[in-house]
């Protein structure tokens, strides 16, 4: 085919059944589907194709540069015509490294890298993809991070500062979370925790001995938890234990990685999402075990403990009494 002045060629992902998903670089979206839909039979309707990044003239111009040295000896017809171009074509490999992919292997996965987002396949051998770094919070506008996520290059510039301020937000999540469950002297009412501690303060000493996961069991003999509640709470302790837990020195997220770094950023995105909720949960319970204090175990007025009924107060108390139901 003859090229177009001044027409531009770009990089599609083109997935089709999930086993011969492949990058393909062509003039428009539907030039990167007609490949495919040619060369394997697949029904148009199953082949979809998005653009991932133009391609640079001279990385194109080699490419077709080969294209036509192979055509002198294969077609040579073909190779005499003027100005002539390839059709869309399969990128190789050298191409999606000058575009700037990276591979490595992971849990005996390969895996690549291109602009933030991970192409990778499954133990069955199907493709599947998911966005890493600047990619991953533009995806989920993360309200924690304040960040202007259209602008890519400022981030590109910034990967460091932007991971290193959401590792200390999700520390400082994870030390309140802990703080209002610890101090949640409601969940003493069980008649196993009745038999440890004599006092409401023996009681928040021992219990700030114990793991979150231990926590949680405890309060797990008097009060059943919602089942989409203890969901969430299980999903935040699972990640919280992993970030706490050496998640930085993981092949996976190696924080002296770049690679590493974006996977990371990923994570703690996710990671503060499940934060949001359990962080409303524990201070739930706290703000409940004052009241239950104030109104069972405090008779005189002037010891009682100040808490003001506004509006997030009793937001915060009817969430306890949705979420735990104390048992008979």
């Amino acid at each position: 085919m003859k090229n177009k002045k001044n027409k531009k060629w770009y990089l599609y992902w083109v997935t089709s059944d999930g086993y011969e998903d492949c990058f393909v670089v062509a003039q428009n979206a539907q030039a990167a589907k007609s490949l495919e839909f040619e060369t394997n039979g697949f029904e148009w309707g199953m082949v979809k194709a998005e653009r991932v990044i133009e391609v640079p003239e001279r990385y194109d111009k080699i490419e077709n540069y080969l294209w036509i040295r192979w055509s002198r000896v294969n077609a040579p017809e073909q190779a005499k015509i003027p100005n002539i171009h390839k059709r869309a074509y399969y990128a190789r490999h050298w191409l999606l490294e000058k575009l700037g992919a990276r591979w490595r292997t992971i849990d005996g996965k390969d895996q690549m890298l291109l602009l933030d987002k991970v192409y990778a396949h499954d133990e069955n051998g199907e493709s599947y993809t998911y966005n890493i770094g600047a990619r991953a919070l533009i995806e989920d506008l993360n309200e924690h991070i304040n960040f202007d996520f259209n602008n890519y290059s400022t981030f590109e510039d910034g990967v460091e500062k932007i991971l290193y301020e959401m590792m200390g937000i999700a520390t400082k999540e994870c030390h309140e979370i802990e703080f209002y469950f610890s101090n949640s002297f409601v969940f003493a009412v069980s008649e196993n925790q009745k038999k440890k501690y004599n006092t409401i303060n023996d009681f928040i000493k021992g219990w700030s001995k114990k793991t979150l996961g231990n926590l949680i069991s405890s309060i797990e003999e008097s009060f059943e938890i919602k089942e989409e509640w203890k969901i969430c709470i299980k999903g935040f302790i699972e990640m919280r234990n992993q970030f706490i837990h050496g998640l930085t020195t993981k092949e996976r997220y190696d924080i002296n990685d770049e690679w590493g770094r974006r996977e990371l950023i990923n994570f703690l995105a996710i990671f503060l999402n499940y934060c949001e909720p359990v962080k409303e949960i524990a201070e739930s319970c706290f703000i409940f075990s004052i009241y239950f204090a104030n109104d069972k175990l405090i008779d005189k007025k002037e010891n009682k403990i100040p808490l003001e009924e506004t509006e997030d107060v009793k937001g915060k108390l009817a969430l306890f009494n949705e979420i735990f139901i104390l048992k008979s």
